[in-house]
């Protein structure tokens, strides 16, 4: 999926990897924009023009930006985005042609074919490491004796081939009934291959279908955030944490009756003593509460932007959920009843200088 391969290219920046407002354009585009500039046909800021006025073309029509639209995209006055438009036409790689489509008279449409056939020919050479002189190949366009090779929309690409998973972890995602889920799964496995083993890979597989929330974000977000946050060895990791926590809960009583949990009894004890503190006493602990939570909530939120890239928002807050659930699971414990909460656990870790100052008062 589109949006899952530029969610990992671009470091998960919402803005870029949305899947919204791109052109597509070949690895070799910037090295082509160089030539033009080192050959002199075009001086640097004529070529960001040049393939500024490409971004508007969308299909096998002409683009037609206006000079005032590419004037306040480029913080220039129109006569100068007029005059850097001459320039262009004047290498003829960019056509003028208004009015070629019938009603159309627009005076600022480009044929731009001239552009994209030196592209063309440019790449061809490139990828085939045919020695070229670029001024050559230019001036061979213009002339029109040489063209880029066509194809015909039907033409396929032959995908590479895929590295064959183990058999193990064939079997196990075999066993994913969701086909999309399945998918989702494989390419997070592969992404992560190199540096996962192959017992944390399976592990995360039903990790992730037994953690998921339809309710804050996508199952592709899910997984993406699981896979990259994983460790090896966290199976063993996770199924102490579990043994621990069940252990905690149940006691070690052998018997029908049920063991009120420590932290029940302790929040009891503490309702009994906050109703018998006098109103102001309870007013200055309600209020330093309410302050440690707000500086506890602003610290979270600034270091995970800081160090994930991510915004807090996004995927409805799933990944900064996760961001935290990973963290809570490494504090030692009673930490979060010594300071009043996980979170504050969590914020004490991250900026241990505010440890003595930020607890809440029970």
């Amino acid at each position: 999926m589109l949006n899952t391969k530029l969610h990992a290219q671009y470091d998960g920046i919402k803005v870029l990897s949305n899947g919204k407002h791109f052109t597509v354009n070949p690895t070799e585009i910037y090295l082509f924009q160089s030539e033009l500039v080192e050959n002199k046909i075009m001086s640097a800021q004529r070529v960001f023009t040049a393939c500024h006025i490409l971004t508007f073309k969308h299909d096998e029509k002409n683009p037609f930006p206006s000079n005032e639209t590419l004037a306040s995209h480029f913080k220039k006055s129109v006569r100068a985005i007029a005059a850097s438009v001459s320039d262009i036409l004047k290498t003829g790689l960019f056509i003028n042609e208004k009015g070629k489509y019938g009603t159309d008279k627009r005076k600022n449409t480009y044929n731009v074919t001239p552009f994209l056939n030196l592209l063309g020919v440019f790449v061809e050479h490139f990828r085939e490491g045919k020695a070229y002189d670029f001024k050559e190949l230019y001036n061979n366009v213009i002339k029109g004796v040489l063209k880029a090779e066509r194809g015909s929309v039907e033409e396929k690409v032959e995908a590479p081939k895929l590295e064959e998973l183990p058999e193990a972890i064939t079997e196990a995602l075999n066993a994913v009934e969701n086909e999309e889920q399945r998918s989702i799964l494989e390419k997070e496995i592969r992404r992560n291959m190199n540096r996962l083993d192959e017992e944390t890979l399976i592990y995360y597989i039903s990790r992730v279908q037994e953690k998921f929330d339809s309710s804050k974000g996508t199952f592709a977000s899910a997984s993406y955030t699981f896979y990259k946050a994983a460790n090896n060895g966290d199976k063993e990791k996770h199924k102490q944490m579990d043994a621990e926590r069940y252990k905690r809960n149940t006691g070690n009583s052998k018997g029908r009756k049920e063991v009120e949990p420590e932290f029940l009894k302790e929040q009891k004890e503490a309702e009994q003593e906050y109703r018998k503190e006098c109103p102001i006493a309870q007013r200055e602990r309600q209020a330093h509460n309410a302050e440690v939570d707000r500086i506890v909530s602003e610290g979270l939120q600034k270091a995970y932007v800081a160090t994930t890239g991510l915004d807090i928002e996004e995927d409805n807050g799933f990944p900064y959920m996760m961001w935290k659930m990973e963290l809570m699971e490494k504090l030692p414990e009673g930490i979060e009843k010594e300071v009043g909460s996980s979170e504050i656990a969590i914020y004490n870790t991250i900026y241990p200088n505010s440890v003595q100052s930020h607890r809440k008062i029970v």
